[in-house]
């Protein structure tokens, strides 16, 4: 008898945990939904505001912290909406952080470097682009950087965007100053289309909790795509891209 009691009370107990976890869940997707519902709200928003309106700012900073919430969902991997993981330490992630590259660093010495500044107009190249592209190592990491122009249509501005050479990084990436540059009224919440050096390619906004949240990023889909040959010469500090 005391067996088939203690059974019977732990299946009540299993019940209640299990009814526990699913109102967590169903609470958490609901603030999942809310959240999504804000940010398309916000993007609409401010695709009525005036270019150089200040609000333009103030919006921004309300949906580039949606637009990584959306990322992390669909399309940057895996998001435990049960159990999310823990934060990190102010020290791991200030660890993680590029902390000797920043987008001012691209403005001032890599312009200099490369000897274009950064995100000004350039006329669009023909389909296929130009090559090989040279770069520099930049920086006591040797940050490997290469300049090449951007686009995401046709009929919108052509830039000069210095990028970050990464083949750890599986997708493209770019700041959000360089998406305003390039015309886009609003920070795409996922991956669109764009060109970079006559390449049809995939862009998507640089994660804003990541290591290098306003660097842009040449991915390694990019560098797939057009079977580069990358040549790093430590000595010379410098680095070049082929296409093969």
């Amino acid at each position: 008898m005391k067996i088939a009691k203690d059974a019977r009370a732990n299946e009540e107990r299993y019940g209640k945990d299990m009814k526990a976890k699913d109102d967590e869940l169903k609470e958490k997707l609901k603030q999942k939904d809310d959240e999504l519902k804000l940010l398309d709200q916000l993007v609409e928003r401010r695709s009525d505001v005036p270019d150089r309106d200040p609000e333009l700012s103030r919006l921004d900073g309300m949906i580039i912290p949606l637009t990584t919430i959306t990322r992390r969902m669909f399309s940057a991997g895996p998001y435990n909406i049960v159990q999310d993981s823990p934060p990190s330490s102010p020290e791991a992630q200030e660890g993680s952080m590029l902390q000797d590259l920043k987008e001012l660093n691209l403005y001032q010495q890599a312009s200099g470097l490369l000897d274009v500044k950064y995100l000004s107009a350039t006329p669009a190249v023909e389909e296929g682009g130009v090559w090989p592209v040279e770069g520099v190592l930049w920086g006591p990491c040797k940050r490997p950087l290469v300049c090449l122009p951007t686009k995401l249509r046709a009929s919108m501005p052509c830039v000069n965007v210095i990028y970050l050479v990464d083949t750890g990084a599986p997708m493209c990436e770019l700041s959000p100053t360089a998406f305003s540059a390039l015309g886009s009224d609003v920070v795409p919440p996922q991956a669109t289309r764009g060109f970079i050096n006559g390449v049809r390619c995939h862009v998507q906004l640089c994660a804003q909790d990541g290591n290098h949240p306003d660097i842009p990023v040449l991915g390694a889909d990019y560098l797939t795509s057009i079977g580069a040959v990358v040549t790093v010469d430590y000595r010379q500090g410098t680095i070049s891209l082929r296409r093969s």
